[in-house]
């Protein structure tokens, strides 16, 4: 939701229940204390690494378009939760 025109202070949960018509159920993570929608099918807990960043890529984004070799933040992954009732292979 980083592109809605809403202000900083603003819910962006509230926002997305004025489109939707009605509240969005939230509930709190696992690791933080943060709000997150209860019918998440997927939610990656973690954090950015501060001032650490490596080189990643290249990517193609879109048909001809390569990203080139960029730095970029690093995340420390926490903890991943998958739904019950999302179908999903996970390869590590």
């Amino acid at each position: 939701m980083a592109s809605t025109p809403i202000e900083y202070a603003q819910s962006e949960y509230d926002f997305a229940g004025a489109l939707k018509g009605e509240p969005i159920e939230l509930t709190k993570s696992e690791n933080g204390n943060l709000d997150i929608p209860s019918r998440s099918e997927i939610v990656l807990e973690g954090y950015i690494m501060p001032r650490e960043r490596e080189i990643e890529g290249p990517f193609g984004e879109f048909p001809v378009v390569i990203q080139v070799l960029a730095y970029n933040q690093l995340l420390k992954s926490l903890k991943l939760l998958i739904a019950k009732t999302l179908s999903l292979k996970i390869y590590t």
